[in-house]
């Protein structure tokens, strides 16, 4: 089966339960925070070592966080180790995490700009992106010297590309034709 069809199936399933318990929130939280320990070369090593058997990574699992999050999380993950699917968690968190935007009706935004900018220029345009949309905006602001005046704004899938680097580009583009 693809892989991805497989984190795909696993995290449609885990939201599901979610939103039928009305635990979607706690179980983003819960996975916000298992992302972090997941990336971590500790847990990698846990998870890929074939010498642990599953039963001891299980076991590991419920000390680490029984009481910590919810029933339903703690149950999945477990789940996920004992079909020998913990290769995918990292991909499962990341597609909750899209289904639970989209649920919510949460957009994403990014900035990309080429030095930093003043906190009231960012609350600005986050302020006419939660107008212009109606929904609540998750933004980011990065730095990227190399676009060199200007910004890049990508909103989900969609960017708008307002820098000097693009427009030194496209005026070197409509020259040389």
């Amino acid at each position: 089966m693809n892989d991805s069809k497989i984190s795909v199936r696993y995290t449609k399933a885990l939201f599901s339960c979610a939103i039928e318990a009305g635990i979607a929130d706690n179980v983003m939280r819960d996975l916000t925070c298992i992302a972090e320990i997941v990336r971590t070369d500790d847990f990698k090593y846990l998870m890929q070592n074939p010498v642990i058997k599953t039963s001891e990574k299980k076991n590991i699992i419920n000390k680490l966080f029984t009481g910590k999050i919810e029933e339903l999380s703690l149950k999945f993950i477990i789940l996920v180790i004992q079909n020998k699917r913990e290769s995918y968690l990292e991909r499962i968190i990341r597609n909750y995490h899209g289904l639970y935007r989209a649920h919510k009706g949460i957009i994403s935004a990014e900035l990309i700009v080429p030095v930093k900018v003043d906190k009231e220029i960012i609350n600005r345009f986050h302020n006419i992106l939660r107008d212009f949309f109606k929904a609540e905006i998750e933004f980011s602001e990065k730095v990227k010297p190399g676009i060199l005046g200007g910004f890049i704004l990508k909103i989900d899938d969609e960017q708008y590309d307002a820098s000097v680097s693009s427009s030194i580009a496209k005026m070197k583009e409509t020259l040389s034709l």
